[in-house]
Order: C-alpha cells, then sequence, then structure tokens
C-alpha cells in the first residue's frame, strides 16, 4: 500500500515541481542580489547565507531527482502504463473519465491502473526510490509529504465510486445491487 501511495504521490507532484523550482531560483536569487547588505554586519553573517544557499540549491537536486525519476519512469515502462499514468496522475482525469475514454469498464480501468503503479514502483525501485528511500530523503519536504498524507487519509474514507448502489427495478418494487467498480 504505501508503495502504491509514494507512487501516486510522487505522479501527482510532478505538475508542481517546476513551481518550486522557481520558488528556489528566486529565493536563491533574491539571498544573492541582497548579499552586499551582509558585508557591513561581518563573516557570520556571509557564511550563514552561503549556508542557505547551498541548502536550497541541495533541496533543487533532490526535487530535480523527483522530476527525473517521473520522466525516465515513462520513458521506461510500458506504453499502456505510461499513457494510463499520465492521463490519471498529470492530466487529472478521474478513473470514469479515462473508462470512457478507452471504451472499457471502471473495473478494467481500475486494474490496469493498479497494474501501472506497480509497474511504475518497480522502476522505481530498481532507481533507488523505494518507499523506505523516499521517506528517508524527502522528509522534510512538507509539501511532498502533504500530498501523500491526503492520499493516505483519502483511504479511510469510502470512495463514492466504490460504494454500492440500489437501484429500483422496473418490473417490481425489489432493489438489485451493483457495484460501481
Amino acid at each position: 500500500m504505501k508503495e502504491q501511495l509514494w507512487t501516486q504521490t510522487i505522479f501527482d507532484s510532478y505538475n508542481n515541481i517546476n513551481t518550486i523550482l522557481r520558488t528556489i531560483d528566486k529565493k536563491v536569487l533574491s539571498l544573492s542580489v541582497n548579499s552586499y547588505k551582509t558585508t557591513n554586519y561581518g563573516q557570520d553573517c556571509t557564511l550563514e547565507l552561503m549556508e542557505t544557499v547551498i541548502d536550497l540549491i541541495e533541496r533543487k537536486k533532490k526535487i530535480l531527482k523527483l522530476k527525473q525519476l517521473v520522466e525516465d519512469t515513462l520513458r521506461n515502462v510500458s506504453y499502456n502504463s505510461a499513457k494510463l499514468l499520465v492521463r490519471r496522475f498529470l492530466d487529472k482525469l478521474s478513473l470514469s473519465d479515462i473508462a470512457n475514454e478507452q471504451g472499457k469498464s471502471m473495473g478494467v480501468t481500475r486494474r490496469a491502473l493498479h497494474r501501472a503503479i506497480n509497474e511504475a514502483y518497480d522502476y522505481f525501485c530498481k532507481d533507488g526510490f523505494c518507499a523506505y528511500n523516499i521517506e528517508r530523503d524527502y522528509n522534510t519536504e512538507k509539501w511532498l509529504v502533504g500530498i501523500y498524507e491526503k492520499k493516505y487519509d483519502a483511504l479511510k474514507k469510502p470512495n463514492v465510486d466504490d460504494k454500492i448502489r440500489f437501484m429500483p427495478q422496473k418490473s417490481n418494487s425489489s432493489f438489485s445491487v451493483y457495484f460501481a467498480l
């Protein structure tokens, strides 16, 4: 379960990565442009400023690794898996929209998505990004952990698509049951 959640989290985060990288670049630029003001305060401020800039650059490198991981994964998993992952997580389509688009049932699409997520996670592990390593290396990235926690909390709540629905039958007043899978 953790593996699937982290895979979904990384793919969901992909659309935000460029914004975060631009924000880090702006912060580094701002610190650099305003660094002349620190010369009046002595060497301690300059050292602190340099450490801050280095920390931001290291953070940017870690985030760039996630971006590269998504792009490499999409190139190296099967075509159908890549297409499904892109439509679901990058294009933000619902499973029912994807199912309608492909002319398949929701159950087939759901199983295909789980296979695609597992295939992507297998590729992540080959690249050294298993759940344990992701948690260890990215636990300071609050935005990424926040996405993961929202996904985890959503698992606790029943999904509307998974609920049993009751439909009145036209022939009599009894109800038939069907599953929206």
